[in-house]
C-alpha cells in the first residue's frame, strides 16, 4: 500500500534540490511531485487546504518567493523514514513546530 511523505520548503529551489537527493538514494521520479503553487494566505483555508493551484509563478523571482511542497509516495516504513530524514536534511518545515500548545483540561 502506498504511503504519503510530505515536506514542505521555503522555496520551490530548495524543494527541487531535496526531489534530486531523494532519486539519488533510489527514489522513483514518478513518485515524488513538487507544488510551487502554494499560497499560505488564511482567507484561503477550506478544508484544511491551503493551495493554489490556479497560478504559476511569472518569473524566476517571484517563483524563489513561494512555498513549494514535495510529496513522495512510498511503500514501505523503510522508504517513509528515508524520505522524512532526507526532506529534514534539505529544510523540510516541522509543521508540529506551528501548533499551539493545548490547554490542559
Amino acid at each position: 500500500m502506498l504511503q504519503t511523505v510530505i515536506g514542505i520548503f521555503e522555496n520551490s529551489d530548495v524543494a527541487q534540490i531535496a526531489k534530486e537527493a531523494l532519486i539519488e538514494n533510489g527514489f522513483n521520479n514518478q513518485r515524488i511531485e513538487i507544488n510551487d503553487h502554494l499560497d499560505t494566505t488564511d482567507e484561503l483555508v477550506t478544508d484544511g487546504q491551503m493551495t493554489d493551484t490556479s497560478k504559476s509563478p511569472q518569473n524566476e523571482s517571484e517563483a524563489e518567493e513561494h512555498v513549494a511542497m514535495v510529496t513522495v509516495h512510498t511503500e514501505f516504513t523503510g522508504e517513509n523514514l528515508l524520505a522524512t530524514g532526507i526532506l529534514g536534511d534539505f529544510g523540510a518545515v516541522d509543521v508540529n513546530e506551528f501548533t499551539e500548545p493545548q490547554a490542559d483540561s
